[in-house]
């Protein structure tokens, strides 16, 4: 894969210091009426709670503590830390996978908040329904490419080219990103600290049940279906797709 982007030295002299999410971007009418019915409950909530739906930093700052994730996108498999000299063979090896367009998975109805209660901020998903496994077999299809490229990699820098441990540390769940709360925020302005983790947890819990009334309103049988072909490479830095992937040469070569 690409010999001419490694060079003869066994070391690298970079850092591993690049992270990519490989994912299906996507564009549903849905989501976008479900973001303002999202943010009116959990502003409502927030008010009602904690009295404000705006952490004030400054005069000049100001901060929702909850805001809508506008830009729609499956994630289907992570890259954690790479040497940014080894992205060729990384893109060559997602260039060359055989994989099936994806056609039959749904927007479910499960709604919760992913991340770990000690950082800044958390995400609110919704689950997606993947009943033939297409979501999953494309995971499987990506990381087996990854898995490639990094044995090219290493075969010739004798490093990982990227943190696998890492990427792989949870189990692949198919969801949607649907917005973020930000859970320091709320533990500043919040007056009894002992309280604080309490009244997160109740924030929380309130949130998903407002959203989940809001999807059993929003979604029909129709608007709930996604299908795609493409793939893309997002840079988490620049914020911006840096490679688009076409998916569906597997069901081509079948037809």
């Amino acid at each position: 894969l690409l010999p001419a982007c490694l060079t003869n030295n066994n070391k690298t002299n970079t850092s591993p210091n690049v992270s990519f999410f490989i994912q299906a971007p996507l564009d549903l009418s849905a989501i976008k009426e479900l973001h303002i019915s999202i943010k009116q409950a959990a502003d409502t909530i927030l008010q009602e709670e904690i009295g404000t739906t705006e952490l004030i930093v400054s005069p000049q700052e100001k901060y929702a503590i909850f805001f809508p994730k506008k830009r729609q996108a499956i994630t289907a498999y992570y890259i954690y830390d790479m040497y940014r000299n080894g992205e060729n063979i990384l893109f060559t090896a997602l260039e060359n996978l055989k994989a099936s367009a994806v056609k039959d998975i749904t927007l479910g109805s499960h709604v919760t908040f992913f991340g770990d209660p000690n950082r800044e901020i958390i995400d609110l998903v919704i689950f997606i329904d993947d009943p033939k496994k297409e979501l999953l077999q494309l995971n499987k299809k990506i990381k087996e490419a990854s898995h490639k490229a990094n044995q090219e990699y290493k075969r010739v820098h004798r490093v990982d080219l990227y943190d696998i441990s890492k990427s792989e540390q949870f189990p692949y769940l198919p969801h949607l990103s649907l917005g973020h709360l930000r859970i320091k925020a709320i533990k500043e302005i919040v007056k009894d600290k002992s309280q604080a983790d309490k009244i997160v947890e109740k924030i929380k819990k309130r949130i998903t049940k407002a959203i989940s009334q809001e999807i059993s309103r929003i979604l029909t049988s129709t608007n709930r279906k996604i299908s795609f072909n493409k793939i893309a490479i997002y840079d988490p830095k620049t914020r911006s797709y840096i490679k688009t992937i076409n998916i569906d040469l597997l069901s081509k070569s079948n037809s």
